[in-house]
């Protein structure tokens, strides 16, 4: 088995958004992107449950990808919600950004401020390892859902993966990996399951047939479709080691996994409203 620890890190962004929203986000940047993927229509199934996430950071401006699994609550990426010196990012350095395409402010609904993150404690210890890396985490946005938004159905767990079944993955970052473009719009494509699974908490997407995630597609969603509905069942995580064109591997969080992480942390999150 090879080992999986090319982080799909925090890839770092300019975009005609993050310059029109500089005073009202106070500036804010990781990029999530979908290699040779479709542009998502405003109804599109996907774009009703996926968000982009801006961040301040040291180095600048960065995007990750979420998906909507409560009316105020974002699941994504445990390494999106970690700053560059090993710190949790604070809440007022995130906003949720509602719409399919970060370049256009026709297409952006809203901007929400985030109450507060929560990422699985374990992460920064299993990330050292070759699999298992519990890269998973929760945002408490303010405001509610805006209108044309809904909750992503999550898989349950009657409803198994199986090795060569057809999942749909997305995000909102580079388009062309070795040119490093086309960032900013929210883009979707379909992979197959890989033969071999990682572990009981990941799986993998074989994107050979240069489609799939990439660097900076963080935290983005893995969509699998039973009968006529589309569930959502994984987190972006990262790739391959050594795979600098992301046309290997993609390896994604298993949400199943982690359901006493996220009942725990999402209480805690709506708990902060007593503190406030």
């Amino acid at each position: 088995m090879k080992k999986m620890k090319t982080q799909f890190g925090k890839t770092l962004t300019i975009t005609l958004l993050a310059s029109a929203l500089i005073a009202a986000l106070a500036s804010l940047g990781h990029a999530s992107p979908i290699i040779g993927g479709d542009e998502v229509s405003q109804n599109d199934p996907v774009a009703e449950t996926t968000v982009a996430l801006m961040m301040k950071t040291a180095s600048g401006m960065a995007t990750c990808t979420g998906s909507i699994i409560a009316q105020d609550i974002i699941v994504t990426a445990a390494h999106c919600l970690i700053a560059e010196n090993g710190q949790p990012l604070q809440a007022s350095d995130l906003r949720v950004i509602f719409g399919t395409n970060l370049n256009d402010r026709k297409t952006i609904s809203r901007v929400a401020e985030v109450i507060g993150t929560r990422f699985n404690p374990a992460f920064p210890t299993h990330m050292k390892q070759n699999y298992d890396h519990s890269d998973i985490g929760v945002i408490r946005f303010k405001g509610g859902l805006p209108a044309g938004f809904g909750i992503a159905a999550l898989l349950p767990r009657s409803l198994p993966l199986r090795a060569g079944m057809v999942v749909e993955l997305a995000g909102y970052g580079i388009s062309n990996a070795r040119a490093d473009s086309g960032d900013g719009i929210l883009r979707k494509t379909d992979v197959q399951l890989a033969s071999k699974f990682i572990s009981k908490s990941e799986v993998a997407v074989d994107q050979r047939a240069g489609k799939g995630a990439c660097h900076g597609d963080s935290g983005g969603p893995a969509f699998v479709t039973q009968g006529s509905q589309h569930y959502l069942f994984g987190v972006t995580s990262r790739g391959d080691v050594g795979d600098r064109f992301c046309d290997t591997l993609g390896i994604y969080t298993l949400i199943s996994a982690h359901t006493g992480f996220l009942r725990q942390s999402i209480g805690q999150l709506r708990a902060l409203n007593a503190l406030r």
